[in-house]
């Protein structure tokens, strides 16, 4: 806390400020220093236990702000402020249009409208976004030629074609220099896949998914080595230390990337061009690079530079005006989704990087927009302003045609099913499922209009049937009817999950600080093989040794001046503090 959407004077504002830095320097902006020196306010947990204190004085010193005033002072302090623009509003948002982030469809009747693109410009690659939408099988004829065609020219064996990859990726070095979320996940697909990735971090500023908030209660407690997420996203990598602010941290990375197939990017748009690691630099040390970079407004907007995180990414595009029930203010629905979504379309990115530095030979730049990641989850609502100027109806679980379509209490604490019936068979069978064949005969229920014009009555009768159930068993009873409906699982069930066992997506594996880990695996599987996990998320700094001396050459004597000019090291430095003496490098040869 505070993370959320806030009403300004002419609209919505997005906050997210959660670093000491970060909300001293938003209780500046709103005037309220006493807030800020508060030992109750000091780290983002203690403001979310005492946010009903804080609610009042924010949203008051919001409210005297226009939404852009507010997010241009912000972002000049470092504060990850945004806009929460409605549908309406995305389609003319400067930044959006000036980047080129929508694409216009023609229809086969001539109208036209505005709609999601791709999320990221490949500079060898480029995608196709406008164009015309087909008649309703127009293309038949085609595609069926093309199909005989790639037949005719397919040579594969079917042993060549059932042979199963285990790595995929094997023998490409990706160079991680991101944090958080977003990046690490691109990185970490890439790693499950068998890709060598490197993971670069900064004893000064190391991942902040290790934790943002230095105290030496964190470090010594090597709370860094312990957050879960940080685990998670970082798997099946090496992990070094360099600080690139030195010219020594420089040349070591520039020397990491000469050899590698990739770099991996988060920051802001003026980071690594400060530190002279941007694409130009790098393109002079290895032509056939290919690098992402993935800012939240990407690297061509006027705003590349605005600090966000994954909260800021989805306040950004403009599901909060989706979400929810009309009588509702916009509505948060993740703590960090811009992250996960972005970090899909990233990997997707970097492999068809790849795959046409493969064919060719040619490395190439890839700009990435986080936010533009998000506008896909919400184009309904920018589609239906673009094509008939009306707002997309905010309905909660509902659906806008069809009933019952909804989120039902079963049997126990916090227990749910979701239930959805699209056509009139599906209807008919919950009906006999639940014993109510005399439903069938009410002629208010009887097709999907007159459902959807009772839809409070029926979601009722239906809710009093479901109460009586647990949750699995009204799934299984709906299920083997034919009726779709899923157990909403809570974070804390889903590793009993049925489903998800019989897949084999959850791995008990060796952790960082603990015997076993339950890991996630990766949702697909490649001839029959789930890619599994190689070894933990690397301490701080645990392949120092390994990287420099084996990979780049270094010697004993080399690698131990690093160590003692702070270049490298295994422990986080505090800002303001002096740097524990410690001989790192020894510390670093016992930790695997």
């Amino acid at each position: 806390y505070p993370m959320g959407v806030f009403k300004c004077a002419d609209g919505w504002l997005g906050v997210t400020a959660l670093t000491p830095a970060q909300w001293g320097a938003f209780c500046e902006l709103l005037q309220l220093p006493e807030y800020a020196t508060n030992p109750r306010y000091f780290t983002s947990i203690d403001r979310f236990i005492n946010a009903d204190e804080l609610e009042g004085p924010i949203s008051d010193g919001i409210l005297k702000w226009s939404a852009r005033e507010l997010v241009i002072a912000g972002q000049e302090k470092r504060v990850p402020l945004t806009l929460v623009p409605t549908p309406e509003e995305l389609l003319s948002l400067p930044e959006f249009v000036e980047r080129g982030a929508l694409s216009n469809i023609s229809l086969p009747g001539g109208s036209e409208f505005q709609a999601p693109g791709i999320p990221f410009i490949l500079e060898r690659t480029p995608a196709i976004g406008s164009g015309t939408s087909p008649d309703l099988d127009g293309d038949r004829e085609e595609v069926l030629n093309n199909l005989i065609k790639t037949e005719n020219s397919n040579s594969s064996t079917e042993a060549e074609l059932q042979s199963p990859s285990i790595k995929p990726l094997e023998g490409i070095r990706i160079i991680d220099l991101s944090k958080g979320w977003s990046g690490p996940l691109a990185a970490r697909y890439c790693a499950d896949l068998g890709a060598d990735v490197i993971k670069v971090e900064d004893c000064r500023y190391p991942d902040w998914w290790r934790g943002w908030e230095a105290t030496r209660k964190w470090v010594d407690e090597r709370e860094y080595e312990k957050m879960p997420s940080f685990n998670s996203m970082n798997r099946n990598k090496l992990g070094i230390t360099l600080d690139l602010t030195t010219s020594e941290g420089k040349d070591l990375v520039k020397l990491l990337i000469k050899d590698a197939d990739a770099v991996i990017e988060n920051y802001t748009s003026t980071v690594l061009p400060k530190l002279g690691l941007d694409y130009a630099e790098l393109k002079k040390i290895n032509p056939e690079i290919v690098m992402i970079s993935m800012p939240a407004w990407g690297m061509s907007s006027a705003w590349s530079d605005h600090r966000a995180y994954g909260s800021t990414v989805e306040q950004a595009s403009g599901l909060p005006h989706l979400n929810g029930h009309k009588e509702w203010p916009p509505t948060h629905q993740h703590v960090a989704l811009g992250d996960a979504v972005s970090g899909i379309n990233a990997a997707v990115a970097v492999l068809i990087a790849l795959y046409h530095k493969r064919q060719t030979g040619e490395g190439q730049f890839i700009d990435l927009s986080q936010i533009e990641c998000l506008l896909p989850l919400g184009a309904h609502g920018m589609i239906e302003y673009s094509l008939n100027k009306t707002d997309w109806p905010r309905l909660g679980s509902r659906h806008p045609q069809y009933s019952p379509h909804g989120i039902y209490p079963c049997d126990g604490d916090e227990c749910w099913i979701a239930i959805t019936c699209t056509t009139d068979d599906q209807w008919q069978a919950l009906a006999a499922t639940m014993n109510m064949g005399e439903l069938l005969q009410d002629k208010r229920l009887s097709n999907a209009t007159m459902r959807k014009e009772n839809e409070d009555e029926l979601d009722a009768i239906i809710a009093r049937w479901t109460i009586k159930l647990d949750p699995q068993e009204a799934m299984t009873i709906l299920q083997s009817a034919v009726v779709p409906a899923a157990v909403v699982r809570s974070t804390q069930n889903l590793v009993d999950d049925p489903h998800l066992q019989s897949r084999g997506y959850f791995e008990w594996g060796k952790g960082v600080h603990r015997d076993l880990v339950l890991y996630p695996l990766p949702a697909f599987t490649m001839n029959g093989h789930r890619q599994q996990v190689r070894w933990p998320a690397p301490k701080l700094g645990e392949h120092n040794e390994q990287v420099l001396k084996e990979i780049l050459g270094l010697s004993d004597d080399e690698v131990q001046a690093l160590v003692d000019k702070q270049i490298i090291g295994t422990v986080p430095i505090i800002p303001g503090e002096k740097p524990l003496a410690m001989n790192t490098v020894i510390e670093a040869r016992h930790t695997r």
